[in-house]
């Protein structure tokens, strides 16, 4: 059986996977992700899910909320068959 660890490492390092990430114009931390590995998506991300490092939208403007720019790998270098992003927002009071 494969363990977990050689299962994160089939997929994208946060690192590769998101290029650039801001948040209300700040750049975001990696401490501020928590890495999860999905049944069918493989690695994941939760950006802001830790109590002690929450950031909230304080304006509603293109500049204040979350900006990502992400990396797709190429289909042919993938473990995976398929290549895509599946993105919720979640409200944070619900958790």
């Amino acid at each position: 059986n494969i363990t977990l660890e050689e299962k994160k490492n089939l997929g994208l390092d946060l690192r590769e996977f998101i290029l650039v990430c801001s948040f209300a114009s700040t750049n975001c931390l990696e401490e501020e992700f928590e890495w999860f590995r999905h049944i069918f998506y493989g690695n994941c991300f939760r950006f802001n899910s830790k109590q002690h490092l929450l950031r909230t939208v304080t304006k509603n403007d293109m500049f204040s909320g979350l900006q990502l720019y992400l990396y797709l790998d190429d289909i042919e270098n993938s473990f995976f068959k398929t290549n895509g992003i599946f993105i919720v927002i979640e409200d944070q009071s619900l958790r």
